[in-house]
C-alpha cells in the first residue's frame, strides 16, 4: 500500500512538470516579452514644408464620357420615356429536386419539376421552353425567354 502512494505522488509531480513545460512553451510563444530592436536609418531626409497655401483648380470642360459613343446624346435629356426597362417575365414553377451522375457515361442528369411535371433533364436540352444550361450538385442554371437564373436544390 505504501508503494502505491509513492508511485501516485511521483506521477502527480511528473504530470505537473510536463504541463508546466507545455504552458511555458505556449506563453513564451504568444505572450512572452519579445525584444525587438528597431534600427533607424543613418540619414533621414528632411521634408520641406511650404508656408504658402496651395490652390488647385479643376478644369471640367471636357465632354461627359458616358454620354458619347453609343450613349445618350447631349441634346436628348434623360427622361422616363428614354429609359427602356426589361419587362418582367412570369417564370413557370420550377423546382430542382436532385442530381444523378452516370459513371459509365460521365454525364449528369437533373431531376426537375416544371409545371407539376417530373422530368429527368440533361444539359443543353429544352423542356417546356426552359433550356438547361448547367447542372451541378447543389443548383441548376436555366434559361427561360432570354432570362437566366440559378435555382438551388429544393431541400425538405
Amino acid at each position: 500500500m505504501l508503494k502505491n502512494k509513492k508511485v501516485t505522488y511521483l506521477l502527480i509531480i511528473l504530470v505537473m512538470v510536463i504541463w508546466g513545460l507545455v504552458f511555458n512553451k505556449i506563453y513564451s510563444k504568444f505572450g512572452g516579452n519579445k525584444r525587438v530592436e528597431k534600427s533607424l536609418p543613418k540619414s533621414i531626409g528632411s521634408i520641406e514644408n511650404s508656408k504658402g497655401d496651395s490652390v488647385f483648380t479643376l478644369i471640367l470642360d471636357y465632354p461627359d464620357p458616358f454620354l458619347k459613343a453609343g450613349g445618350l446624346a447631349d441634346n436628348h435629356p434623360v427622361t422616363a420615356a428614354n429609359i427602356t426597362q426589361k419587362q418582367a417575365i412570369a417564370w413557370p414553377s420550377i423546382e430542382y429536386r436532385g442530381y444523378i451522375v452516370l459513371s459509365n457515361k460521365k454525364e449528369s442528369t437533373g431531376l426537375l419539376k416544371i409545371q407539376n411535371s417530373d422530368l429527368l433533364v440533361k444539359q443543353g436540352k429544352e423542356y417546356f421552353e426552359v433550356k438547361i444550361r448547367s447542372i451541378t450538385k447543389d443548383s441548376i442554371f436555366v434559361q427561360y425567354k432570354m432570362q437566366s437564373r440559378w435555382l438551388p436544390i429544393l431541400k425538405k
